[in-house]
This record gives structure tokens, sequence and C-alpha cells, in this order.
């Protein structure tokens, strides 16, 4: 077997390319179909990987940071449950977590804009698209808050968060928007979108974001956000409601206090590794099961991985941000709008994980990995 020719002419890779395509497009779309991409990419890069003997493994700079994130994730897991089921668990979560290494080891240094570029117009035709259900539940079905066609309102808040966020800071981008007229209609059904999903959460993590694009310089999109939410409030007794209770957040936590009580409780019990992912059901009372997570992604990991997990993602996500910033000066103008873009979607998504999240989401978790992953590869570009 000629290892250089397989490199050379690496078909599988070209095949997880095009299945990169139809995963971003996807994320809001199925959540059936955006797992099984996730999954099927996994299994395609750990079958080059045996064809190649390891040789087309490409190293980034966030892949060891990564790596023991994943290992820690996963230690209490081996540790409290039966072997066979922490198997399941652990190798189901593995395939979605290695999204990041799918991105790092299939995206060229060299071709990491255009193809994120690419990726990040996917996402917003999607969330476009994926949106129709949500307008169709509110119309027809009076649903107060909908969800999209992958799940309920809180994927598609998050989701159309990020997309808004990365849609503002391009939207001068002509690959992406062929014109200033198509950005507005495309920006306004997003902003709709998450608005009418009425996650305050949301709604928070969006403004950070966009006060980030006004330190840049562009006042527009904020005034442009504020003035369709003022009327969104005026003319929407539910969304008005909704606003409302944040002038007493600590009366409206929607069970929060109860459940992040319970939580901290059960920390203390194993707070070095935790008590296992999926371990929510086995030990907390039945009255916070029906919560199905610990609506805090912080929260999440601490339970479950104990302070070596969490810290492990504490030094993770430091390290993210180091990178962004490091790109953010040393980049040229027009990849420097996308950077900010996912820099200031991590200011969201980060913000978010106080009261719900990502972590324990399917979809919105393999979209954090891969943005993970662009973020490493870019920065193995630069240090080339």
């Amino acid at each position: 077997m000629d290892i250089k020719n397989i490199l050379k002419n690496d078909k599988l890779k070209d095949i997880s390319k095009v299945l990169l395509y139809i995963y971003f497009f996807s994320l809001i779309l199925s959540n059936t179909l955006a797992q099984g991409i996730a999954g099927g990419l996994s299994l395609i890069l750990l079958l080059r990987l045996i064809i190649t003997r390891g040789r087309c493994f490409v190293r980034t700079p966030l892949d060891i940071p990564f790596g023991i994130f994943i290992i820690l994730r996963f230690v209490s897991t081996f540790i409290y449950f039966e072997p066979l089921d922490a198997l399941e668990i652990a190798g189901r979560r593995v395939l979605l977590y290695s999204t990041f290494f799918v991105i790092t080891n299939t995206i060229e240094p060299g071709e990491i804009y255009r193809e994120t570029i690419r990726y990040v117009t996917l996402m917003i035709s999607g969330c476009v698209l994926g949106g129709l259900n949500a307008f169709y539940e509110i119309i027809v079905e009076g649903v107060e808050r909908p969800g999209s066609f992958a799940g309920g309102y809180s994927r598609l808040a998050e989701f159309s968060a990020i997309t808004l966020i990365l849609s503002a800071f391009l939207r001068n981008n002509r690959k992406i928007f062929i014109n200033n007229a198509v950005f507005l209609l495309l920006f306004l059904i997003i902003l709709a979108l998450l608005i009418v999903t009425q996650s305050r959460a949301a709604w928070g993590g969006t403004i950070l974001a966009l006060l980030i694009l006004t330190l840049k310089g562009d006042r527009k999109i904020l005034a442009l956000f504020i003035i369709v939410f003022a009327l969104a409030l005026a003319v929407l007794p539910p969304i008005r409601e909704r606003a409302l209770t944040l002038l007493d957040p600590v009366k409206y936590t929607s069970g929060r206090d109860v459940i992040w009580k319970e939580a901290m409780n059960l920390f203390f019990e194993k707070p070095i590794f935790g008590n296992g992912v999926k371990s929510m059901k086995l030990i907390a009372s039945s009255d916070i099961q029906k919560y199905n997570t610990w609506h805090s992604d912080y929260l999440q990991i601490l339970i479950e991985s104990g302070i070596a997990g969490f810290m492990a993602y504490m030094v993770l996500s430091f390290l993210i941000f180091y990178k962004c910033f490091h790109l953010i000066k040393n980049t040229e103008r027009e990849e420097r709008d996308l950077i900010y873009g996912i820099t200031s979607s991590f200011v969201c998504m980060y913000f978010i994980s106080f009261f719900g999240g990502h972590i324990v989401e399917p979809v919105l978790s393999i979209l954090f990995f891969s943005l993970i992953g662009i973020v490493s590869v870019y920065s193995t570009k630069l240090s080339n």
C-alpha cells in the first residue's frame, strides 16, 4: 500500500467536505440527519486514520486541551456506570465531540476562510428555512413558544442567535449577501425567530455580541435590533410579558433556583470526577428529573465530570478566546470580520450557558465543537 498516493488522492476527505456542507445546512432542519452526518464524518475520519496508519492526522493548537477535556468529561462515567452502559454513553457522545477533529483533519488551513463562509451561508439558509416551522406553529397552531423542524424553542433560540450574530458581522460580505437588501430581509427573519422563542438568555447573549459589533464601530445593527425588539414589545403581549419577567429575575427562574440548589448538594457528594454523564435520572429527586438537564452548562459539567472535567473545560475555554483574540489582531481585514463573528458567537454561547446551553444539546454541541475546530485550523494557518 502506497501511503503517499493514498494521502494525495484522499477521496474520503473529499466525501467529508461534501458531507460538511449538508451537515451545516441541516443543523436546525433535522436532528436525526445532523447527528447522523456528524457520526458518519467521525467514522470516515477513523477509517482514514486506519488506512493511512495515522499519517493523515493533522495536529492543530487546540488538539491537546480538547482531547484532555473529552477524557476527563467521561472518566466518572466509567467509574460509576456498568461497563456496557458507560461505553454506550461515551461512544455516542465521543462521535459528536469528534466533529472538532473532523474539521481540523478535513479543511486545509489555506481554504479555511472560503469553507467557513460557505458554512455560514448554509447556516443562514437553514435557519430561514427552519423558521417556517416556527411561523407555522404561531400562525396556524397558536403555539406561544415555537420550535424548529429539528427541535424545541431553546435550540431554535440559540441557533438563531448564533446565525444572527454571524450575519451581523459579515453583512458586508458579498459572498454571503449579494446586497444590503438581501441582508436586511434575512436578518429581520432571523431576528423575528429569535424574538418569538422568548428565550431571555438568547436575547441577552445576542445583545452582548452586538455590543462588541458596536465597539467595533458599527452601531446600525444594534440600533436596528433595539427598534425591532421595541416594536415587538409594543404589539405582542406574550413578548412583553416575557421581557417584564427580567424586572424580577429571582421570582421568574423557571425552576432553576430549585434545580441549582439540588445540583450543588449533589456536586459535593462526588466533587473530583463527578457522577458521570447522563447521571441526572439516577441521582436527582423525582421532582427535578422532569427538567432533563441541570439548566446550566457549567453546573452540568461540574456535576457530571467534577472539578477535573470543569477545570479542563475552563482551560479549553480560555484557550479558545485567547486564540480568537490573537487571530483578530493578526488576520487580514476581510477575514477579521469572520473571526469577530465567531468570537462574538462564543460570547453569546458562554452567556447562554449560565442558564441552559449546548453541552448536552446534541445539535448545538456539535456546532460548538465545529466552531472550536475552525478556530484551531485558523490558528494553524496563522502559525504557518
